[in-house]
């Protein structure tokens, strides 16, 4: 038996991009299929979190409040409004959308935070974890 290559070495060459652009295009539909606002991502998030509640709970908020939140508010900003800020995140942990219900500075911050900051990896993706951030004066 013989085997026979039915592509020219061009097409050959041009499978990996073919591939790569496919696998490309399937990451931009992913991410519109995500949420487009805030109220949408906290229906989301109740959904991932009760599905997966010891991530959350164990895992994730631990995990916020110590590598992200602290650093924002460990700065005496006057500004310390009450907001909820909803991450969504990827298979590998990291975040690929933010909302936010309104703009503070601690928001501001978290923002910057979340950017430079891979989470554990979730149990399923997109998994979306709401914060309510309340500061007492």
């Amino acid at each position: 038996m013989t085997c026979t290559r039915r592509g020219s070495d061009k097409q050959m060459k041009a499978l990996p991009l073919i591939v790569g652009a496919w696998l490309l295009c399937v990451g931009c539909v992913a991410a519109a299929d995500l949420p487009t606002d805030i109220e949408a991502a906290q229906s989301a998030s109740i959904q991932s979190q009760s599905k997966h509640p010891d991530y959350y709970g164990k895992v994730l908020q631990p995990f916020f409040y110590e590598k992200v939140l602290s650093q924002c508010v460990q700065h005496s900003f006057e500004d310390k409004g009450a907001f909820v800020v909803v991450l969504a995140l990827d298979a590998d942990g990291k975040v690929i959308r933010v909302y936010e219900s309104s703009k503070t500075r601690v928001s501001s911050c978290l923002d910057a935070q979340v950017a430079k900051i891979v989470f554990p990896k979730p149990p399923a993706a997109p998994f979306f974890a709401a914060f309510d951030m309340r500061f007492e004066k």
